[in-house]
């Protein structure tokens, strides 16, 4: 944002700053869980289809 003076000129930029350390370390862990569960879905459907094909066979 900017600075304005008392007498309304723009003198400068006002910067916030803020921590977002928690945020990024939550979507790190939330990455690695969606990989793991990834793999089991896959690992699921890989036998399903497997018991599926023994079932018509």
């Amino acid at each position: 944002m900017p600075y304005r003076t008392a007498d309304d000129r723009i003198d400068g930029v006002v910067i916030t700053f803020a921590n977002i350390t928690v945020s990024k370390t939550l979507e790190a862990k939330l990455r690695g869980n969606q990989t793991v569960l990834e793999k089991h879905v896959a690992a699921q459907s890989t036998e399903l289809k497997r018991r599926n094909r023994t079932i018509k066979t």
